[in-house]
């Protein structure tokens, strides 16, 4: 609440009236008149004050000779009121948010970690929503109660704190199942490149006893047909040597066969898999799902004004109503 008061009756002043008073007339009537005004004053700020009143009295001397140092006492005022305002509310959501229901529960279920836990993340969400509306409003307009002016919907994220990677314990590794898979996936690239050779061998094999068909059926190519079954002969122990070989790797990892091998790198996949899935779980764990905060609009909507293309096109079809009547009533004239 601002007064704006005059000099004649103020303390300020009061000493240097007071002798020029005692020189003139009726003295004893403006003492007590002044003394009185005075005390009203008084007895009405604190009246005002009671009432939750900020109460600033300002002499019209200074209003005129200083305004800007007026109105930076009121910037100042307004702002520690704000600051009063923003304590006592973010006091009472501690306290409903942290302290209320933590007695609570140790009251109904002794001391649980756990619980309060959960009790704190839903806090500073809340807390976090609450800061972001006082940020928002901050430089908005307020009415004579101090209340927030909110012309459009306000939305803050209030989504509880994620838990804190020291109360989901230790993150499950999957670092012995991802190396076995990557040793039994070098065992079966070496059975494939194994069994690739193979099959070479056994092509170039089925070539040339083609091709020694084809000359056992000629005259006079005895030469050649025993340099192709040189060469069959040797592919024949070539593929047999590649056959051994591929028999020796899984022997050489301690397994019996290649069926072995197989199936101890489906286990060990299935086994990854499954670590994995736990680390997913791990990872989402404690992370809560998203709530929001919505403050409706305490202030009725202005109208939206109509842009320049939207009054262009009213106009237009204002112009074309009037044409379609205007033909309307000439066809009706030259049928008569």
């Amino acid at each position: 609440m601002l007064f704006c008061d005059g000099e004649f009756f103020y303390k300020k002043y009061w000493e240097i009236l007071r002798p020029r008073l005692e020189k003139g007339k009726n003295l004893e009537y403006w003492v007590k008149k002044i003394q009185r005004n005075r005390q009203r004053d008084v007895e009405k700020d604190q009246t005002l004050q009671y009432l939750g009143w900020t109460v600033l009295h300002f002499l019209g001397k200074d209003i005129r000779n200083n305004p800007d140092e007026c109105v930076r006492m009121i910037e100042e005022i307004i702002f520690e009121q704000k600051v009063e305002n923003v304590e006592e509310e973010l006091c009472q959501v501690k306290k409903k948010e942290i302290t209320v229901p933590a007695q609570e529960s140790i009251i109904k279920e002794g001391w649980k970690p756990d619980q309060f836990r959960s009790i704190l993340q839903k806090a500073i969400g809340k807390l976090r929503g609450f800061i972001q509306f006082m940020n928002e409003i901050r430089n908005g307009e307020f009415d004579t109660r101090g209340n927030p002016l909110i012309r459009h919907d306000l939305k803050f994220d209030v989504t509880p704190a994620p838990l804190p990677e020291s109360a989901k314990g230790e993150r499950p590794s999957s670092a012995l199942q991802e190396a076995e898979v990557m040793r039994l996936d070098r065992i079966l690239q070496k059975m494939k490149k194994a069994e690739q050779e193979i099959y070479a061998i056994e092509k170039a094999k089925l070539r040339l006893e083609k091709d020694l068909k084809v000359v056992q059926k000629k005259w006079f190519h005895g030469k050649e047909k025993k340099e192709l079954e040189q060469k069959i002969t040797g592919k024949r122990q070539e593929l047999k040597r590649a056959q051994e070989t591929l028999n020796e790797i899984p022997k050489m990892q301690g397994y019996e066969n290649a069926l072995e091998v197989k199936k101890a790198y489906n286990a060990a996949v299935t086994e990854l898999e499954g670590v994995r899935k736990l680390q997913s779980e791990w990872d989402q764990k404690g992370i809560p799902e998203k709530k929001y905060w919505v403050i409706k609009a305490n202030v009725p909507g202005q109208t939206k004004q109509k842009s320049i293309y939207e009054r262009l096109e009213e106009k237009k079809r204002d112009v074309e109503q009037k044409q379609k009547k205007e033909r309307k009533r000439s066809h009706g004239r030259d049928f008569l």
